[in-house]
């Protein structure tokens, strides 16, 4: 509710008026001295616009503070205001200067020129109701309808509007001896304007023959005298001489109404009509307030707008200032911002875009046949190494297995036609030649078989052929093996190499070392594999050696494997040769 006012000068200004309420003869002539006094306060303000062509110079004028997503933004007269495209909230907040704080009850309106078609405001409120009073006189309820705004027959000035008619039903409340009307201003802090009202009539809610309880007098209301009866309408408030009686004298035929020009943002007036003695009627029983009205009531204060997803598009915010009664000041203001479309909606950004997507169609597409040309490649060569692994098989078989299957052939047929021959040592010969083959045989299928695609049965499958060879040729051996890895893979052509070099290895230090211990190392060394075979023996001159065939065999075989074979002097006499196979990752 509205506080006390403070006094200025314009109380002279309400004495012109209370006297208007007595002298309905000279209300023009008052009307007419207040529009030249209105004229002759605001004629320099309007004076200092013309001439300066800018708001800014006026004496009266606005405060504005914008805030973008929570963001202040700074304010120029530099053109539009930038407006970031990804705002989702602009908020603005509008106070009057304190120039214009000291007109008493000017309002602010507003219009964002692109959206709003006719001025806005905030409005502020004033209540027309009723009042319940116990029997000892006290207040028991108050029930009100309230006005907001303009009336939808406000034209500008009471003269050229028209009434519009209302009404409020209540219940009498329980304990209720007496009702009175009241008109009132006492809204929400800073309401001003202007409420007349006429015809106000409350009588009971029935059909036929209602029950007239008040009824607004045709004749003029007497002053204010205090102490006077409450048989009367009064005049009360903070400033009960905003209230007074208006001559429509425009009407045929002219008649009296209750009027309310309140002006000050912090008093208030109110018409109060004598009261009705309601005890006759049982509580619960439903009354009706009828009247016919006409408003501009507006706030004069400063307030917020906000505005939410905003379209692209340059946008301008109109002010202006008017009376506490609604009339235009020559008082304005207009602020210009812009909002950039997003930088989704420009032709660059889909042109960017389609080059995108044609730009991935491609990449693609280039990938998907890069893909289908590798795995036709992988295909090509996959076969190629099955065709050569097959070839190997057969010239493994021919040249080794071959060569034994023909001399078990021709050792048979030499018995066969030499009688005299040691037919027991032939058969021997047979047995030993027929065991090797089976020893072939079994390494080939090894090879081949893809369950031993992996180091540990490299690792076994060398291990098994050391012990093998040194138990046939009598030698002690000692093996010193690492535990692979069951999941690292090894290749059939990788094995194939390991295995006849390794082989190769183990015959030369049988054969021609005169050795009787062998030893075997294997180890993992993260991706190399090391393998080193060291024998006892004779040893051998580095600068004397012959390159046979074999060993010129177990250099090519480490070459294909891009590996190492390396023949060296075994620290504790005897020869040792190493092989150093890197391993796929």
């Amino acid at each position: 509710m509205k506080a006390a006012p403070l006094m200025f000068v314009q109380c002279d200004f309400r004495d012109l008026q209370k006297s208007e309420s007595s002298n309905a003869s000279s209300g023009f002539s008052i009307r007419v001295f207040t529009a030249i006094l209105v004229a002759l306060a605001i004629f320099p303000s309007n004076l200092a616009l013309a001439s300066s062509g800018k708001t800014e110079s006026a004496p009266f004028d606005f405060q504005i503070e914008l805030t973008v997503n929570g963001q202040a933004v700074s304010i120029t007269e530099e053109g539009p205001l930038k407006v970031p495209s990804s705002h989702s909230k602009i908020e603005l907040a509008i106070d009057p200067s304190t120039n214009l704080r000291n007109y008493e009850g000017a309002r602010i309106q507003y219009r964002l020129r692109e959206i709003d078609t006719v001025w806005q405001e905030k409005p502020g409120w004033m209540a027309v109701g009723i009042q319940f009073k116990s029997i000892n006189r006290d207040e028991i309820q108050r029930q009100s309808a309230t006005v907001r705004g303009k009336s939808s027959g406000w034209n500008g000035s009471p003269e050229k509007s028209t009434f519009t008619s209302n009404q409020l039903r209540v219940s009498i409340p329980s304990g209720a001896a007496f009702a009175s009307i009241f008109i009132t201003s006492a809204g929400p802090p800073h309401s001003v304007g202007t409420f007349i009202v006429k015809g106000l009539r409350l009588a009971t809610a029935v059909d036929t023959h209602p029950l007239s309880l008040i009824e607004e007098p045709e004749a003029e209301v007497p002053p204010d005298v205090p102490g006077s009866s409450l048989n009367h309408w009064r005049r009360v408030g903070t400033i009960p001489s905003m209230g007074n009686r208006l001559n429509l004298d425009w009407l045929s035929p002219p008649l009296n109404a209750f009027q309310i020009r309140d002006n000050s943002p912090s008093g208030h007036c109110e018409w109060v009509s004598p009261i009705a003695d309601i005890s006759g009627l049982k509580p619960g029983t439903e009354i009706a307030l009828t009247w016919d009205e006409m408003y501009n009531v507006g706030l004069s204060a400063g307030f917020h707008l906000t505005y939410a997803a905003l379209p692209p598009g340059i946008y301008h915010l109109d002010l202006q200032a008017t009376d506490a009664f609604g009339s235009p000041l020559s008082i304005h203001r207009s602020l210009a911002f812009s909002i950039p479309p997003p930088f989704w909606s420009g032709l660059w950004f889909w042109a960017f875009v389609c080059s995108c997507i044609i730009a991935t169609f491609f990449r693609i597409r280039h990938r998907v046949t890069t893909n289908r040309y590798r795995a036709d490649l992988a295909a090509a060569n996959e076969a190629r190494l099955i065709e050569s692994e097959r070839m190997r098989i057969s010239r493994d078989i021919h040249d080794d297995l071959g060569t034994r299957i023909t001399q078990i052939s021709l050792l048979s047929a030499y018995t066969q036609n030499d009688p005299s021959s040691n037919a027991s040592q032939t058969l021997t010969q047979i047995s030993l030649m027929a065991k090797d083959l089976v020893g072939a045989l079994h390494e080939t299928l090894w090879t081949v078989n893809p369950e031993n695609d992996n180091l540990n049965s490299v690792s076994d499958f060398i291990c098994h052929l050391a012990q093998t060879l040194s138990e046939t040729a009598g030698l002690r051996y000692r093996v010193q093996a690492q535990t692979m890895p069951l999941d690292r893979p090894a290749s059939s052509n990788l094995r194939h190499h390991i295995i006849l070099a390794v082989k190769e290895a183990l015959n030369n230090a049988i054969k021609h070392s005169a050795a009787s211990q062998l030893t075997l190392n294997i180890g993992l060394i993260e991706n190399t594999l090391s393998i080193s075979i060291c024998d006892n023996g004779r040893g051998f001159n580095p600068q004397t050696i012959k390159q046979g065939l074999g060993l010129k065999n177990m250099h090519h075989r480490m070459q294909a494997l891009n590996g190492v074979c390396r023949i060296t002097p075994a620290p504790t006499g005897g020869t040792q040769i190493s092989f150093e196979i890197p391993l796929p990752k």
